[in-house]
């Protein structure tokens, strides 16, 4: 009895210790995952606010000072993240693509890399507002545009309700944009007449037609005309549309009608050449042979070795060129003039003959 009653207690000790051995296991399994969970989670947070440190200097920068350097040089270099904007503006003393300015400026905050930064680059593509300028004189008018980097051209235009010699108006309108170095058109008053035509009028009508200008007619003078008749006006001295002072004289010039033909008598001594008849005798004028003749001895004789010959032009013709030649040969040069009814020698050739044989009677 006391042998089975001692088995069984040992019995009993063996399970309870058993089970108590499986319930510190369970604990210590326990214990040792949750310490794992912890180490884990542990890790994860460390992990993740070494990443958000390490992420947060990689995100976060100053923004340098881009001014001073060209856009090409900052946009291709691939040392910014930033993300980048341009605008234009326009100073002719800098290089263009210069950096002019930036928003936000340099070293001003830490950003993110990926913040927008705006750059104001020297470009000819920047675009100014058309200033005011009416009303201003034209020099005025021309230093205000040339200030805001414009040019000016300048228009003259008849205007009776603005101030003489100040602007008008401008094309493009002043507020307006546009590109610098544009040219800007600027309309300038003036208190000009424009010269009306009239050829072809009576002297009469030609003088009405000045007065309803603004205008006299000047110097008056007569000349013979082949396209207008008699009386009529065949000159202006100022070109119809030209734009001048109101009350100014306009020379002009009235058809005396088709002129008259003149002709000129000359006489030319040929006594020299007495010992060489014959011979012949042309008269060239302007190029083109007017007489051709051959001179015998008797004829000269008979005329006393001077020869007469005349030629008729219209009276406006001032200056014929007449060459006698002998045996084609250059002789003398004469200028004809049919205004005067007059002629002078210009200049004489030596002429080369030999002697003729002498004529003999049967």
């Amino acid at each position: 009895m006391f042998k089975t009653k001692t088995l069984k207690l040992e019995y009993d000790d063996v399970d309870e210790y058993v089970a108590n051995k499986k319930r510190k296991k369970r604990r210590q399994i326990i214990t040792v995952t949750i310490l794992s969970v912890f180490a884990v989670i542990g890790f994860i947070a460390v992990g993740y606010v070494l990443a958000a440190v390490v992420d947060t200097h990689r995100r976060n920068a100053e923004i340098p000072d881009f001014i001073g350097q060209n856009i090409d040089d900052v946009l291709n270099s691939g040392e910014y993240d930033f993300e980048f904007d341009t605008d234009y503006a326009y100073d002719p003393n800098k290089a263009l693509g210069e950096i002019l300015d930036q928003n936000p400026k340099a070293a001003s905050r830490r950003v993110g890399r990926d913040t927008s930064v705006t750059l104001t680059v020297n470009s000819e593509e920047a675009e100014v507002m058309v200033p005011v300028v009416s009303k201003l004189s034209e020099s005025v008018a021309i230093n205000t545009l040339k200030k805001s980097h414009l040019e000016a051209e300048i228009v003259k235009e008849n205007n009776e309700n603005v101030a003489e010699g100040t602007v008008i108006r401008t094309e493009p309108s002043s507020g307006e944009m546009v590109k610098v170095k544009s040219k800007v058109i600027v309309y300038i008053a003036e208190r000009k007449a424009e010269v009306p035509d009239i050829l072809g009028m009576t002297l009469e009508e030609a003088k009405a037609k000045l007065g309803e200008a603004g205008l006299t007619a000047g110097e008056l003078t007569f000349e013979y005309s082949d396209d207008y008749d008699n009386g009529l006006i065949m000159l202006q001295g100022i070109e119809s549309g030209e734009k001048v002072d109101k009350g100014t004289a306009v020379p002009v010039t009235v058809s005396k009608g088709e002129p008259i033909p003149v002709t000129v008598k000359s006489e030319i001594d040929l006594s020299r050449f007495q010992d060489y008849v014959p011979f012949k005798i042309s008269i060239i004028v302007d190029g083109e042979e007017e007489i051709t003749q051959n001179a015998s001895k008797d004829y000269l004789n008979g005329i006393g070795f001077n020869y007469k010959f005349e030629l008729t032009r219209k009276i406006t013709v001032t200056a014929a060129n007449v060459e006698i030649m002998i045996n084609d040969q250059p002789y003398q040069t004469y200028i004809f003039n049919f205004e005067n009814a007059e002629y002078w020698l210009d200049h004489e050739d030596e002429v080369h003959l030999e002697k003729s044989t002498p004529e003999t009677s049967s």
